[in-house]
């Protein structure tokens, strides 16, 4: 299996848990899956430099999208109430 393939389900994985765990969805948990995929990359080197610049290099990458991307989101600024119902709106079956 490709290492982009399970870096990519383990981030998912991850983030899912942090959230899950945290009862919050912010960029701390993409900080958080980026730093533990980072590590498993660096961990094909088998040095323990290269392992923590990778998980803070993806710890830091991840974050920053996660955090800035709400700068260029279309549902930036509404709420989760105004959220439902717009989307409500949208699948009305008439």
């Amino acid at each position: 299996m490709p290492l982009f393939a399970v870096l990519g389900g383990i981030f998912t994985a991850t983030e899912g848990l942090a959230a899950n765990f945290r009862q919050e969805d912010d960029y701390l948990n993409s900080m958080l899956a980026g730093g533990v995929a980072g590590f498993l990359a660096g961990a094909r080197r088998r040095s323990l430099p290269v392992m923590i610049g990778c998980a803070f290099t993806m710890s830091m990458a991840m974050g920053a999208y996660k955090y800035f991307g709400s700068l260029t989101d279309p549902f930036a600024g509404r709420t989760k109430e105004e959220l439902l119902k717009e989307r409500r709106e949208y699948l009305r079956l008439e």
